[in-house]
């Protein structure tokens, strides 16, 4: 008799592999269904197509099998069945609008431009830094600007600690990658 080739074993390792595990899944009762589960875990997060590909392909659904589709803002969303209100519907948000994306990076460009001009304001105060009288005009003319925007409150409390001011320079840099820049663009 020929002794079995390495391939051959190599089929009847893994036969005995598969089966132990057969074995090992009905005697722990461990449906497709939990494998299924189990193996889109150890995969990551999967994007169906109605997250990733504009417009949304006909008949396409969400992340949770209903249907997607755009809000009249243009934020592109899930429709999810309303549990309290039967036959209605609301809007899972899968991706925002363009117009809200560049409002959301302009307003973290603003505070962050706000706050580093207060430190500069500072400097000036303490006379480690110089800056010309019309550049200084036209600095505190915009600081009023924006406070008048987004109010003093807000512009000063949007941050408390050295992780909150990372936070938001990690949101500026996301929004900026999103729209075209490089990682890591903090210009204001």
């Amino acid at each position: 008799m020929k002794p079995a080739t390495v391939p051959q074993r190599d089929k009847i390792a893994r036969a005995q592999k598969l089966t132990d595990l057969i074995i090992t899944h009905q005697k722990h009762n461990i449906t497709l269904e939990d494998l299924d589960k189990y193996d889109r875990f150890l995969k990551g997060r999967q994007r169906p197509p109605a997250l990733t590909f504009d417009p949304i392909p006909p008949g396409e659904v969400g992340p949770n099998g209903h249907r997607a589709g755009y809000t009249a803002d243009g934020d592109k969303v899930e429709w999810l069945p309303d549990e309290e209100h039967p036959g209605e519907e609301w809007p899972m948000i899968l991706r925002r609008n363009d117009n809200a994306i560049l409002e959301a990076e302009r307003e973290f460009m603003d505070v962050i431009w706000y706050d580093r001009k207060l430190v500069l304001l500072q400097n000036l105060k303490n006379g480690t830094e110089t800056v010309t009288p019309e550049i200084k005009k036209m600095m505190l003319n915009h600081v009023r600007a924006l406070e008048k925007k987004y109010g003093k409150k807000k512009l000063r409390n949007y941050y408390h600690d050295t992780f909150e001011w990372g936070m938001l320079n990690g949101k500026l840099s996301a929004l900026r990658w999103v729209l075209g820049d490089e990682w890591d663009m903090l210009d204001t």
